[in-house]
């Protein structure tokens, strides 16, 4: 949300690549928590031995059917956007006499994708607090951090009777 805020309010034709660096470090902050919480919400509920199945499925919806999905769309109505957008710049020109007309088409073009895409982003933005507002006021359920330290042990190796094992004799040979 705060890459798209921050895009909305910068899209103009005078930025240089340096306004974008911190932005494009906020996005990525932002994708890894979003990957990370969607896939621990959805394999909380798993066991181990059916979880592996289910991240084939995930991923091949996460990586190319959302993906190919939302790209789509997002094209389109960038395509759809910058012609109205063309097409509201040029109503003006028709009024005004001037020489060398196709030397406005480069700029009116510039123009209507810079306008395309801050009104996408406005778009999004408001997509996203309708997002946000329901992520904020849906109950996700209690959070279980015995099995989040039993994942964080399935994947170093170490198996959790092993753990307790040694845990037990520990506690038993102290006085």
């Amino acid at each position: 949300m705060v890459y798209s805020v921050s895009m909305y309010f910068l899209m103009a034709p005078v930025i240089d690549i340096e306004y974008l660096y911190a932005i494009s470090v906020i996005k990525g902050l932002g994708m890894t928590v979003l990957f990370i919480g969607i896939w621990y919400y959805a394999m909380s509920t798993l066991p181990m031995d059916e979880m592996l199945s289910a991240v084939s499925v995930l991923m091949v919806v996460r990586t190319f059917v959302g993906v190919a999905l939302f790209a789509a769309v997002y094209s389109w109505a960038q395509y759809q956007l910058q012609w109205q957008s063309a097409a509201n710049l040029a109503t003006g020109m028709d009024a005004v006499t001037y020489s060398g007309g196709t030397a406005l088409y480069a700029p009116l073009q510039i123009q209507a994708v810079l306008d395309a895409t801050k009104t996408l982003y406005g778009y999004v933005c408001i997509g996203g607090l309708f997002v946000l507002t329901y992520v904020l006021t849906h109950h996700f359920g209690r959070l279980d951090f015995r099995r989040m330290v039993s994942i964080s042990r399935a994947i170093s190796g170490s198996s959790v009777s092993a753990r307790s094992a040694a845990a037990k004799t520990m506690t038993e040979a102290t006085p």
